[in-house]
């Protein structure tokens, strides 16, 4: 059986949830919120059919995958929360078949689960604001598979379950967040008005922007038009010197912090001691404190004109 991640948003005449995030911050790790606007205003001419891809094909992968049992693990650990209360209290999953709409504002929702509880109120901890949020009804679910995010889910990602819960109606969301190290974490959000409002506003901004084709003015990074090589012929060796480059940082991050982590060991020693100059077998080592002296502010000397190459290789992030 395959793995699908159903999408009911149609792109260039709905924003869809996971949209949102860029239209309100002005960019995501994939593109900028004008290359979103143009793209629309595209598809609307008719002059492309779709949205170029910009996600990872094995982040998508790793999305589909791993979605349908985050899902199960967030609800049962829900139902397992509701076993230890009073009453027959009780936590049941749906998988959406269709979409959630808000046609006055061009916007839809495209669910990972529906959770609905059942019996009663079911108290859930809110770490982020340490407090106690009553769960009852429906609620939506939403998965993140996050490897390069250890922190709590990312502010793109609370503007898209706002979104989520404007466009459903629901009262509660459930983000379940895999992230390093197989971390498995759960975090609960409340239907959050200002947030929503904050939402519409920026929507209503971006269709009125396609509609008369008016650029973002605050969108000054150039647009970078990223070439997929996953089956190109030279894939495999460029790949090899990536994992080369990745390595060397790795490790000389490490030796980095392996000599700060000697250095202070040592000072404290020698602290301890009341000692500040020592012999060991062949090494003298000496701590000094040296005292570096306020200097008048200076003026940087002009500088020609120059450049050079950058290289920058990041992993795709799939938010």
């Amino acid at each position: 059986m395959s793995a699908i991640m159903n999408k009911f948003s149609h792109d260039g005449y709905e924003i869809g949830a996971s949209k949102i995030g860029v239209i309100v911050l002005g960019k995501n790790n994939f593109y900028v919120r004008e290359y979103l606007r143009y793209q629309f205003r595209k598809i609307q001419l008719g002059e492309i059919e779709q949205m170029d891809s910009t996600s990872a094909p094995n982040a998508a992968k790793r999305g589909q995958y791993l979605e349908p049992g985050l899902r199960e693990w967030v609800s049962d650990e829900l139902d397992e929360l509701c076993s230890h209360q009073e009453g027959q209290m009780s936590c049941n999953l749906y998988i959406p078949k269709e979409g959630f709409h808000k046609k006055e504002y061009k916007m839809a929702a495209s669910l990972d689960g529906i959770l609905e509880i059942k019996g009663g109120k079911l108290p859930f901890y809110d770490r982020l604001e340490d407090k106690m949020v009553n769960l009852e009804g429906f609620g939506v679910c939403e998965i993140k598979t996050q490897g390069y995010n250890s922190g709590p889910p990312t502010y793109e990602n609370i503007l898209q379950v706002q979104a989520q819960m404007f466009c459903s109606g629901y009262k509660w969301a459930i983000i379940g967040k895999l992230g390093p190290n197989l971390k498995f974490d759960m975090y609960v959000y409340e239907e959050d008005k200002e947030i929503q409002n904050t939402i519409v506003e920026a929507v209503k901004d971006f269709w009125k922007r396609v509609e008369d084709d008016i650029p973002y003015d605050d969108d000054s990074e150039p647009e970078k038009t990223f070439v997929d090589w996953t089956n190109h012929s030279k894939s495999n060796e460029v790949m090899d010197l990536i994992t080369d480059f990745d390595n060397c940082d790795k490790k000389i991050k490490e030796q980095k912090d392996l000599k700060e982590s000697a250095r202070e060991k040592i000072i404290g020693t020698l602290k301890s001691e009341n000692v500040s100059y020592i012999t060991i077998n062949d090494r003298k080592v000496a701590l000094d404190t040296i005292v570096r002296k306020a200097t008048p502010e200076k003026i940087v000397p002009a500088k020609p004109e120059s450049q050079y190459e950058k290289l920058t290789v990041k992993e795709i992030r799939d938010e």
